[in-house]
């Protein structure tokens, strides 16, 4: 297959996280207000758009093509700087979402790497919180 440019093309959420997924589509979702439920297939042949909508705010986190094609997502958005703990997968042969158990800390942007025997490492993520006693300054050199 060969690509191709084209004239800009409307989409109904400004995609912040995007999966392909094993079936040539991809999923889609947004950011910050407007994450929770904001998840959506893209359908690249056609162009179309289907809601997948779950009421996890999956926006700042990570995600990962499981190797049975499941995504599994961990982390996301409570406030700025600070994650949840929540471990979501989606399934999209079936189209639908089920919760994983949570992780023992919240995770705002972790990072999610499959190693040689298919588990998942979930490591970092920040959460900050202002002025927390011992916790740095962000955006300052300690």
């Amino acid at each position: 297959m060969v690509g191709q440019w084209s004239t800009p093309v409307s989409w109904p959420l400004v995609t912040v996280h995007a999966v392909l997924l094993p079936t040539g589509n991809v999923l889609v979702y947004d950011g910050f207000a407007d994450a929770p439920n904001s998840q959506r297939v893209w359908n690249p042949t056609n162009g179309s758009f289907t809601p997948v909508p779950y009421s996890v705010n999956t926006f700042c986190s990570a995600h990962v093509v499981l190797p049975d094609g499941r995504i599994l997502i961990p982390g996301g958005h409570q406030t700025a700087d600070v994650g949840i703990p929540d471990t979501s997968i989606y399934n999209p042969t079936t189209g639908t979402w089920s919760a994983a158990p949570n992780m023992t800390v919240g995770r705002w942007y972790p990072t999610a790497t499959t190693l040689g025997d298919s588990r998942v490492l979930v490591f970092s993520g920040d959460n900050i919180i202002q002025n927390r006693a011992s916790q740095p300054h962000p955006l300052e050199d300690a």
